[in-house]
């Protein structure tokens, strides 16, 4: 039942949604000859007016979508983002090989094509089983940054993408790596210290510089219950064993800052 809708979807995401012209060439696969779509029949009005190549270029797409759609586990609540994931990796992308930058486009693109209520934990599932492991990260980056709006509206939804951007240019790759030179604490408590930290800066201090290591006891205190003095402790040593304490953060912030106003003005 699930893949039926599959099929009804994408017969009008490819026929009816998407702009032609994105099937004028041969988008990079071998033109066709039969007018088929598997156990699907194209809708009269979906075709009428089409051009024979760019039908035959539709169809393609369509049979090619489908049988990549089929080795995924397809549900109702995420088949719309497979095919949203496809869309642009094959017809705007044509990437093999994704840089951290494609992948928050790719997301921003999702977002931009869904006309329902976005579960961010659900699309963030989705695009990770996507995505070559060497650049999930910025996914869970922009799952942290949705998780920390109480509300998570469409506009919420599009800010997170937008502090996505900034935070790709903020983090990547100079902070990530004093991140992952962590001793004796998982990486992943100061890693969430970091999004926390710039999160509140794009939210609530935009264009007013935060001090590093004064953030890092309100964090813990809020996290990390009767630990927190402990887990201060350890993320300020590293901070300094690493040498983040010492980097122009206010550089990195005001540049950062720059591409999220950007990005959350075209949204």
């Amino acid at each position: 039942m699930v893949f039926n809708k599959v099929q009804t979807f994408l017969l009008h995401r490819i026929f009816k949604d998407l702009d032609k012209r994105l099937f004028e060439d041969n988008v990079g696969f071998p033109i066709v000859s039969a007018v088929e779509t598997g156990s699907k029949s194209i809708p009269y009005e979906f075709i009428v007016n089409s051009p024979t190549t760019i039908l035959k270029n539709q169809i393609f797409v369509y049979n090619y979508l489908i049988e990549k759609l089929k080795k995924f586990p397809l549900t109702e609540h995420n088949f719309e983002f497979f095919v949203y994931a496809f869309e642009y990796q094959h017809l705007f992308s044509k990437k093999e090989k994704l840089s951290k930058r494609d992948v928050i486009d790719l997301i921003a693109y999702v977002v931009k094509s869904c006309n329902r209520p976005i579960d961010a934990s659900n699309l963030t599932e989705t695009l990770v089983s996507l995505i070559n492991p060497s650049v999930k990260i910025i996914i869970y980056d922009f799952l942290a940054f949705t998780k920390k709006f109480t509300n998570l509206t469409s506009a919420n939804i599009k800010k997170a993408v937008a502090m996505t951007y900034a935070y790709e240019v903020f983090c990547y790759p100079t902070i990530n790596r004093c991140i992952n030179k962590t001793v004796n604490l998982n990486p992943e408590i100061v890693r969430g210290f970091i999004r926390d930290y710039y999160f509140r800066y794009l939210e609530w201090h935009e264009s007013v510089f935060i001090e590093l290591v004064e953030e890092v006891p309100k964090y813990c205190t809020n996290n990390f219950g009767s630990d927190a003095e402990q887990t201060t402790a350890a993320i300020l040593d590293n901070m300094t064993l690493s040498g983040m304490q010492s980097m122009q953060l206010l550089e990195l912030l005001e540049k950062s800052g720059k591409e999220y106003r950007r990005r959350r003005d075209n949204l």
